[in-house]
């Protein structure tokens, strides 16, 4: 029996895509995932005689290992710098979908952390379960981004079944 854990990212409020700054308007988008009009989901299928082992399970999209395009650009027009923060949001579980295998478990979004490519901006690391994880912070005109992969941490012995779950990634300039 397998176990399938899966983690989305979805952009918040503003998405990825061109950015045109209009005179006097400062502008900033983020996104989480391949396209503007979907969100990535990640499951983790972990079989059964690896469950709770600690090896760490790598994340797949559609049977397919794959990387996510976490990106962020921030405009502030003129000599108007500012600093804008991308955060994330991992203060929700995953929580079971099949709850006839399942039932009521949970699985804290610490469970999972990500290694990265082709950029350095974000550094490899874990969520920390809360709302406002800062991933990093920086001076605006500037398109900053990284592919993560995630990992299960598959330390823990959970029932088998479907869990499901979400962060959002979101970009401020205060």
């Amino acid at each position: 029996m397998a176990l399938v854990v899966l983690v989305a990212g979805a952009p918040v409020s503003v998405s990825a895509g061109t950015s045109i700054v209009a005179s006097g308007s400062p502008q900033i988008y983020v996104g989480a995932g391949a396209s503007l009009s979907s969100i990535d989901t990640i499951q983790f299928t972990v079989p059964g005689a690896d469950v709770g082992t600690g090896a760490p399970v790598r994340g797949s999209e559609n049977g397919v290992v794959t990387t996510t395009l976490i990106d962020a650009y921030a405009r502030a027009p003129g000599n108007s710098h500012r600093e804008a923060v991308l955060s994330v949001d991992s203060s929700q579980p995953l929580v079971c979908a099949t709850p006839s295998t399942c039932g009521s478990v949970t699985i804290p979004m610490t469970r999972f952390r990500w290694t990265v490519s082709g950029g350095e901006e974000i550094a490899p690391g874990a969520f920390n379960g809360t709302a406002d994880q800062t991933l990093l912070s920086f001076r605006t005109s500037r398109y900053v981004f990284v592919y993560k992969t995630f990992f299960y941490a598959n330390e823990t012995i959970v029932p088998a079944g479907r869990y499901t779950g979400r962060v959002v990634y979101t970009l401020s300039m205060p």
